[in-house]
């Protein structure tokens, strides 16, 4: 069994980590809520919400094909640790994060605890940013290629393993419960795919 580590890519169409994941058998479905990251500044209650919507989808549309979504609360690297010592797994899939400082040292972190625990850490870029680039010579032409990849299909089922029935999954925190303040924000973007789909529909059909 192998662990597929859902950070912001919250859907299962043109996943390339659960896709190479799922080729190699049963998967677990794993969210890692970290009560620090938001600590951050640039971290808000909207986004928090927003965040739960997708979740929530990813959630749907996982137990529609088979397997739950794991969610766990702490950090990201002992929460791994504890999950593959006690099931086996000896595989994590997940996207090259682009986002912040923060999130960049947590995925050093984890990539160092791999390494010493003897984990493959799987790693798939999703965007053109290229981490330890000495040079942007070259740039232009790995962006066309990757860009140029054709997009994943979703997996129409999920195989269960032995073990993802025993794993137990935590209960979505309340904003209070990490220290997060109220931001009320009526108006804001909907999470989720459908949601996305729908926006992105009103701006190419619909909007003048």
């Amino acid at each position: 069994m192998d662990i597929v580590w859902f950070k912001r890519d919250l859907r299962l169409y043109d996943h390339a980590p659960l896709t190479a994941a799922l080729a190699n058998g049963p998967v677990l479905p794993l969210y890692i809520m970290e009560p620090e990251l938001w600590q951050q500044p640039d971290m808000s209650g909207r986004q928090f919400d927003f965040l739960k919507e997708c979740v929530d989808e990813l959630a749907r549309d996982l137990a529609a094909r088979g397997q739950p979504l794991v969610i766990r609360i702490g950090d990201a690297a002992s929460v791994l640790a504890e999950l593959c010592a006690a099931h086996g797994v000896q595989r994590i899939h997940a996207h090259q994060e682009t986002w912040n400082g923060w999130t960049y040292a947590r995925d050093r972190r984890v990539m160092g605890w791999a390494c010493s625990a003897g984990i493959e850490f799987l790693e798939y870029q999703q965007f053109g940013v290229h981490r330890r680039m000495t040079s942007r010579r070259g740039w232009a032409s790995r962006w066309d290629q990757l860009m140029g990849q054709p997009m994943l299909p979703a997996p129409n089922h999920l195989p269960a393993s032995d073990v993802s029935s025993d794993v137990v999954s935590a209960s979505w925190p309340a904003p209070r419960d990490i220290g997060i303040a109220d931001d009320p924000c009526p108006h804001r973007q909907r999470g989720g795919r459908q949601a996305g789909l729908h926006l992105m529909s009103s701006f190419f059909e619909t909007r003048g």
